[in-house]
């Protein structure tokens, strides 16, 4: 008996990432609840079904993000879904995962507003990356999160959504550093933030870099950067 096949929500699937696991994350559309004189329940209605799927994805082979369009848009298993964020882990030793988040919408509904994501690359080498996004001088890159987020905004009427758009983009990337050489020489690590290809703003550190020096350990450095992602010309 074979597992039963694993729905690609977002159909990222093609871009160099597996489906590993997927979560639907279905509530109902509304719950209505009365109370009587004494403060007791005395009704609970509830109807409509909505889902907000989690698609988790192992890299397996390089790939781009230049086809991840937040806001985009499909419809699998009778449900029409807008992809509303993915996010990036990466660390020494470890594969590369990415997960991908939405909402439902309108039945039969179409994209709005969007935001293509451009020039950010992930390798599928076991290694902490840096997605094209900083540069680290001085330490050695251990741990590094992106994510790359949007809101599906939709309108609901008695538990159905009516309509839907996308609200807002940004990008952000943590990362955790080792204050050590490549020459194994102990260090203050450097980062600099680049600007990926695509309709994103300058980046700026909203956590500058941040030593921790532990007992007996190497010292460790983290950071955040922050990219505002524009909607896409014509949206």
């Amino acid at each position: 008996m074979a597992l039963k096949t694993k729905t690609d929500y977002y159909g990222l699937a093609s871009s160099g990432w597996e489906v590993s696991d997927t979560s639907e994350n279905r509530e109902v559309g509304y719950m209505a609840e009365a109370q009587g004189p004494d403060g007791f329940l005395v009704a609970i209605d509830a109807d409509g079904e909505i889902v907000a799927p989690e698609v988790n994805y192992v890299a397996t082979s390089n790939a781009t993000l230049a086809s991840v369009v937040l806001g985009s848009v499909k419809t699998i298993l009778g449900k029409t879904v807008a992809l509303g964020g993915i996010t990036i882990n990466t660390s020494a030793g470890a594969a590369p995962t990415m997960t991908a988040t939405g909402s439902q919408i309108e039945d039969g509904g179409s994209a709005h507003c969007t935001c293509t994501l451009g020039g950010v690359s992930v390798s599928s080498l076991y290694h902490a990356q840096d997605f094209g996004l900083f540069t680290v001088s001085n330490g050695q890159l251990t741990q590094s999160t992106l994510t790359i987020t949007g809101d599906v905004a939709t309108t609901r009427v008695d538990g159905v959504i009516k309509s839907s758009d996308l609200v807002g983009g940004s990008i952000e990337v943590t990362g955790t550093i080792i204050g050590v050489t490549d020459a194994g020489a102990l260090a203050t690590p450097t980062v600099t933030l680049n600007t990926p290809s695509g309709n994103v703003l300058s980046g700026v550190l909203t956590q500058p870099l941040s030593e921790t020096n532990p007992n007996g350990e190497f010292p460790t450095y983290s950071f955040t950067g922050r990219w505002a992602l524009k909607a896409d010309s014509g949206s």
